[in-house]
């Protein structure tokens, strides 16, 4: 008992060395990420917005899929698929547009799994974020104290192993943007991406734009959420 004390003590001074320069209150840094989450969650339940899916392999478009996205009354999002419009100004023309049309080849099973798998992280739950804090399995990284922009990663979010870091600038309360490094079915099967948080005019922050990489693949994944409005308006 003496043994692992001390062990934990050792533990706890690399992070602070780690996390260089003057960490946040913790209790204070949780309750603005849970506020911040359970806000944008709350908002967003009423609006509806477009779901871009793109996949890339180098610079061409392999596959682009569209959904109109809105939260059903169990809390999940219900998405439509959105049909391709119909030529317009603002659409690409000629050999370009044609490419882009018809670029609509169904994922493989392994790029679907990856994508359902994104969907699992983001949003994070603010209740299992808590659960860590509160277990003390949160480790701080301290960006720019003057600023208050830190990054908390929050160990084991989902499954053994995996892993979330939220960055926050604690001064203007705003998300900076999620990273989320995890694996399929076996942990040398990882998957990372990196979530970009904006925000809409009245205040609302959303996941604008989503980054997977799959290396293995020559595959990259980039979801994209925008056209956000009120649901039924």
């Amino acid at each position: 008992m003496k043994r692992q004390s001390i062990a934990s003590l050792i533990t706890c001074v690399a992070l602070s060395v780690m996390a260089y320069g003057q960490a946040p209150d913790s209790k204070a840094a949780m309750v603005q990420i849970k506020k911040n989450l359970d806000s944008s969650t709350k908002k967003l339940a009423t609006m509806t917005w477009v779901e871009t899916t793109t996949i890339y392999k180098g610079d061409e478009v392999k596959s682009e899929i569209k959904n109109q996205c809105v939260y059903g009354a169990d809390r999940k999002v219900s998405k439509t698929p959105i049909s391709a419009p119909a030529e317009d100004s603002k659409s690409p023309r000629g050999v370009r547009g044609k490419i882009v049309e018809n670029k609509k080849e169904d994922m493989s099973e392994y790029v679907k799994a990856c994508v359902a798998k994104v969907h699992q992280y983001l949003p994070p739950n603010s209740e299992k974020l808590q659960s860590i804090n509160t277990a003390s399995k949160v480790i701080v990284q301290v960006l720019d104290a003057n600023s208050k922009k830190y990054t908390f990663n929050f160990p084991d979010y989902l499954q053994a192993g995996d892993q979330v870091a939220i960055t926050m600038d604690m001064m203007k309360a705003l998300f900076g943007g999620i990273a989320v490094k995890t694996y399929l079915d076996k942990p040398d099967d990882q998957i990372n991406f990196n979530l970009k948080y904006s925000v809409l005019p009245d205040g609302t922050e959303y996941p604008a734009e989503t980054i997977l990489d799959l290396p293995k693949e020559g595959l990259k994944i980039v979801i994209k959420n925008d056209g956000y409005k009120k649901a039924g308006g």
